[in-house]
């Protein structure tokens, strides 16, 4: 108000706005569309069932690991305690004073890469890359025979968790709540008498989108911390109250932009039943059909070696070191002349054999495993850049990043415990090839293994950025046809 009293437009803007708002919260809370969000909540309390029954399944095998791990080294310190003082030669076989049985049996250490805080929320790829592995002295090549050669495009389509229900269910809702926003006031009668009342077409759109993305990020935080709280999430765990906020904006984020979809395809006067089926339609095309092709995209450009084939290799190449025997020994002593210091070794021991032969199996089967690995990052970095044609698949990687369960994290795991196998190699060769024997001092010697978190990524920070943008774009393009509307009426 002016001080003659004569209302300015801001204010009558203003006035509309606020009730248009209260008119459109009566119509809301009779909406049907509640229902819905009553289902979503109860996928969302079995969602997180599932991810913390999951996660407790991966706590309870990694304490197992530790706990047998350390009985074991207990015994074996008991064993060689007790057999300190004798003097007899060492046995090749199953004698504990015997490093290549140490290292093989009585002193393997665990790998164990520990579970993010907000790992019940995404399964990801932790149901398929393992969690943790069990060392020896010639255990390397076997890390990714036991692990499933997966493209991280599928992560769209992961197991029934809290990411889940984000990512293709929580969509469902926000169009149930916004595809019929001017379409049921036109199908009403009512639409011609609202805007014959000296409000705008835009005031009226900015009423209802603000009611409605007020709903949006209320579910978005209710669907977050309840998923949480039924998940067992610990909020006070380091990094785990930063993660969960960047969840909550991924997830408005992820809202907000279905919300302005569904008001775009409503400013262009179509049916409630044709907005529904237009928006069900972009729906399936960014959940499902982009992630699909992209998928086929990846693999096709750069198919990786099956399971199958690193295998066969691995068996050929073994088959091949074993048959030359001495020669394999020979060319590895050549290839690491300060194991020969102190004396030379026996040519004939089992064990010295044995690392040499596994020495050139890993040579063998290393142009398989590097293609491998060229041809996985290669799909990875493929989809990082394509991610963005689906706002699915940016939700999806940005989420399973957060619950630290994406590809990426396994394969820096499994990077980590390759260089942990050469540390322990450095560590037993030298005492096999001396045939040293195994002593109580040993034990404790063995290096343990010691995870590095890689670098924390800003995907969730980018994912948030990029959605509201998005959200941004299609709400200015639907106010700027709302404008052209209400022109072409006037």
């Amino acid at each position: 108000m002016t001080d003659a009293g004569i209302e300015t437009p801001t204010a009558r803007t203003v006035g509309s706005l606020r009730r248009v708002f209260a008119f459109e919260w009566r119509l809301l809370r009779a909406e049907r569309a509640w229902g819905v969000v009553a289902l979503l909540a109860l996928a969302v309390g079995f969602a997180a069932a599932h991810g913390r029954s999951w996660t407790a399944f991966q706590q309870r095998a990694i304490l197992d690991a530790r706990a047998e791990e350390s009985a074991r080294l207990v015994a074996l310190a008991r064993t060689l305690d007790s057999v300190s003082r004798d003097t007899s030669t060492v046995a090749p076989w199953g004698d504990p004073r015997y490093p290549y049985t140490a290292a093989q049996v009585q002193a393997r250490r665990y790998a164990i890469l520990p579970p993010a805080p907000l790992a019940p929320l995404a399964v990801g790829q932790s149901d398929l890359f393992p969690s943790y592995f069990r060392v020896g002295l010639t255990s390397r090549e076997t890390f990714l025979v036991n692990d499933e050669t997966v493209n991280p495009a599928h992560l769209a389509a992961g197991p029934f968790d809290l990411s889940f229900v984000v990512v293709l269910l929580y969509p469902l809702v926000v169009l149930a709540l916004g595809y019929n926003l001017l379409s049921a006031e036109r199908e009403a009668g009512t639409l011609p008498l609202l805007l014959s009342q000296p409000v705008a077409l835009r005031t009226v759109l900015l009423g209802k989108v603000a009611l409605r993305a007020a709903a949006v990020v209320a579910i978005a935080v209710g669907l977050t911390l309840g998923g949480a709280l039924v998940a067992g999430v610990s909020l006070g765990a380091p990094g785990a109250l930063a993660a969960a906020g960047a969840w909550v904006a991924i997830t408005v984020a992820y809202g907000l932009f279905w919300l302005a979809l569904a008001l775009l395809v409503n400013v262009y006067g179509g049916s409630s039943a044709t907005n529904a089926l237009a928006l069900v339609g972009t729906w399936l095309a960014f959940a499902v059909l982009v992630p699909a092709l992209l998928n086929l995209g990846v693999t096709t450009l750069h198919p990786a070696p099956s399971r199958v084939e690193l295998m066969q290799a691995t068996r050929e190449a073994s088959n091949a070191a074993s048959a030359k025997g001495s020669a394999a020994l020979g060319v590895y002593f050549q290839d690491h002349p300060e194991l020969m210091r102190g004396g030379t070794p026996d040519v004939g021991d089992f064990a010295t054999q044995t690392v040499a032969t596994a020495e050139m199996v890993t040579r063998a089967v290393q142009p398989v495993t590097q293609r491998f690995e060229v041809e996985i990052d290669a799909q990875q970095r493929l989809v990082d850049r394509w991610q963005w044609l689906s706002p699915a698949l940016v939700t999806q990687l940005a989420l399973t990043d957060l619950a630290g369960t994406e590809t990426g994290r396994y394969r820096d795991f499994q990077r980590q415990v390759d260089r942990y196998s050469d540390t322990l190699r450095a560590f037993y060769v030298p005492r096999i090839t001396r045939r040293a024997r195994f002593g109580v001092a040993d034990v404790s010697a063995v290096p343990a293994f010691r995870y590095a978190p890689p670098r924390p990524r800003q995907s969730g920070m980018v994912a948030t950025v990029v959605l509201l943008a998005g959200a941004g774009l299609l709400t200015w393009v639907a106010l700027r046809r709302a404008r052209r509307v209400t022109a072409a009426m006037a």
